[in-house]
């Protein structure tokens, strides 16, 4: 009955809360508009896969109880880092991750979420999207217990064969 009653709870806190989200990638999607078509559904498509990781961590916080709904959060912010570089930072301030987690966090197959939840494939595709395709960078500053922050930090032009 409890667990039915916290899956209530949080459900409703997700979805009152999917029009704010929307408006933060709304926002934060013009800035993209510098990027060519092709690559900015790439870019969307990273950083779609980072959000949804933290929605995850919220949830997975919310549910342990560590912190209220009203005390959630995710923030993207987007910055121009000069001519030639743009970055994207994602963080929320979920239940974080251990230095050994953020060691694997890019390898293939490696998840932390329960069988049949996750592939392990999200971060390392991701990873490999800003790195080889984009020849950029993908970080992860965490600490356990105080959230993680993801930046993508990925040049305004590149070759012609992406």
């Amino acid at each position: 009955m409890l667990t039915a009653a916290r899956k209530r709870s949080r459900d409703s806190y997700f979805d009152s809360a999917t029009p704010i989200f929307l408006k933060f990638i709304e926002n934060n999607l013009i800035f993209f508009m510098i990027i060519r078509a092709k690559r900015k559904r790439i870019a969307i498509l990273v950083t779609m896969n980072i959000i949804t990781n933290a929605i995850n961590a919220l949830e997975e916080s919310y549910i342990n109880n560590q912190q209220s709904s009203c005390n959630l959060q995710i923030t993207i912010r987007t910055e121009l880092l000069n001519s030639d570089w743009v970055a994207i930072e994602i963080a929320d301030n979920g239940v974080g991750m251990s230095q050994e987690v953020q060691q694997r966090l890019f390898d293939p197959f490696f998840t932390t979420k329960v069988v049949g939840k996750g592939t392990g494939l999200g971060m390392s595709i991701s990873y490999q999207i800003v790195t080889e395709k984009h020849h950029g960078q993908l970080r992860c500053i965490s600490s356990l217990g105080e959230g993680a922050m993801f930046i993508i930090e990925i040049p305004i032009r590149q070759n012609k064969s992406i």
